[in-house]
């Protein structure tokens, strides 16, 4: 293990898995609250979710009717005892006589997505206070992971930053600007206006 790395392979923050399931924060901080979904103190007592609650997550916000937090618990506890997404079918669980809660086989990217966000994560972002203050920095190099974010928002390519930064990985691109977007600098924003 890289000494600086982040090393919580499967675990997500709130806002990485709010954005694989496709919701609000929140969305998710009510499932929390509701005792619906699992979650781990990380460093800093931050919120971690394991990457399958995002099936769950995921599913839920697609359901159209009103649940109880009971049901929702119910449906949490079959995706992850059936775990239908990692065998890419679809499943049916009936939640009453006339009421069928299906998990569709192609909704199984949302969790593969996840996961291998998570591995290259945890793979390609590093921080490190004796590089550049502790900023999180692409492994191996000191490109922080709020310069590559800024430049993708400014219109560059990812061909435009392997080409003045050929020795970055593709996936280490998009692993950083996924990580500079879900976790966004702290404190007080930089001002539009010289002092």
């Amino acid at each position: 293990m890289r000494p600086g790395s982040i090393t919580r392979t499967n675990l997500l923050n709130r806002r990485e898995a709010a954005r694989f399931a496709d919701i609000s924060l929140g969305m998710v901080d009510k499932t929390i609250e509701q005792q619906v979904i699992g979650v781990q103190r990380g460093a800093k007592r931050e919120l971690l979710l394991d990457s399958e609650e995002v099936a769950v997550l995921w599913m839920l916000a697609r359901i159209e009717i009103a649940l109880s937090v009971s049901t929702k618990r119910e449906i949490r506890t079959w995706l992850l005892t059936e775990k239908p997404y990692r065998a890419e079918r679809s499943a049916t669980l009936p939640l009453g006589e006339a009421l069928f809660f299906n998990w569709p086989a192609e909704a199984a990217v949302v969790v593969r997505e996840a996961e291998k966000y998570a591995e290259q994560r945890d793979r390609f972002v590093s921080r490190d206070p004796s590089i550049k203050g502790g900023e999180p920095v692409i492994a191996g190099s000191r490109v922080s992971v709020y310069a590559v974010a800024a430049r993708l928002a400014g219109g560059d390519s990812i061909e435009n930053l392997l080409d003045d930064w050929p020795h970055l990985e593709r996936a280490a691109i998009e692993a950083a600007d996924l990580y500079a977007r879900t976790h966004p600098r702290r404190g007080r924003p930089a001002s539009r206006w010289p002092s």
